[in-house]
């Protein structure tokens, strides 16, 4: 019987620390493959292409948004839509959304504003990892809080954090009974191209929201998303 997963890859863009805006995004899919492999396909067709365009260095092996240029990111995201649509490695068809297989949620925050709606909270939780946690409780609305939404046609919900800097709020999150079915687990960007893709969503809003031109990338994007 085959295993599918319903993925949740998680990454941001910016500082919680030092930046006016802090953005994080998810990278939503389903699959019967693993992290690593799971939308590989796209990943390597959609590189191999911005490398022969000249739009990311040679020998590149990871998308990173902060590597792409507002033509760059253009091209990515002309491309996205085509190219997921021929990926092997991920569903096309059962999926819990109508519609694209790969759905984005992006989420921003005023970091002034963040710290001025948490500074008065008590206990041990720095503010910056608060909002962090309040960030990704956000991108995971949609099986948090939406009863139209449902996980029955799969065997877990995997939800994938790029870096160490997500354990505090990820150990937060699986404490609660809402959330503490899904398997939340930390890996690297490098092998998992739906973190990958995570970082290109989160890369563009954090970019754009500081007046880069990336509208065209934006407009896709905005479609993706839910």
């Amino acid at each position: 019987m085959t295993h599918r997963s319903l993925y949740i890859c998680v990454d941001e863009s910016g500082s919680e620390s030092t930046d006016e805006y802090f953005t994080v995004a998810a990278c939503w899919f389903v699959s019967s493959n693993r992290p690593r492999a799971a939308l590989n396909e796209t990943q390597t067709d959609l590189r191999s292409l911005l490398i022969d365009c000249e739009e990311l260095p040679s020998g590149v092996d990871e998308l990173k948004g902060k590597n792409l240029q507002p033509s760059g990111a253009d091209l990515l995201f002309q491309s996205f839509q085509q190219t997921v649509r021929k990926d092997n490695t991920i569903e096309q068809g059962i999926l819990p959304w109508s519609g694209f297989p790969v759905r984005y949620r992006t989420v921003e925050l005023d970091v002034s504003v963040g710290r001025n709606a948490l500074r008065d909270l008590h206990g041990d939780i720095p503010v910056e990892m608060s909002m962090r946690t309040l960030l990704l409780l956000s991108v995971l609305n949609p099986i948090l809080y939406n009863s139209g939404f449902t996980t029955d046609a799969y065997d877990d919900v995997q939800v994938i954090l790029d870096g160490d800097i997500w354990s505090q709020p990820k150990e937060s999150i699986e404490a609660t009974d809402r959330a503490g079915a899904f398997d939340f687990s930390i890996r690297d960007s490098k092998k998992v191209p739906g973190i990958q893709f995570a970082d290109v969503a989160a890369n563009l809003r954090f970019t754009a929201r500081r007046g880069a031109d990336f509208d065209d990338a934006l407009d896709t994007l905005s479609g993706l998303e839910f």
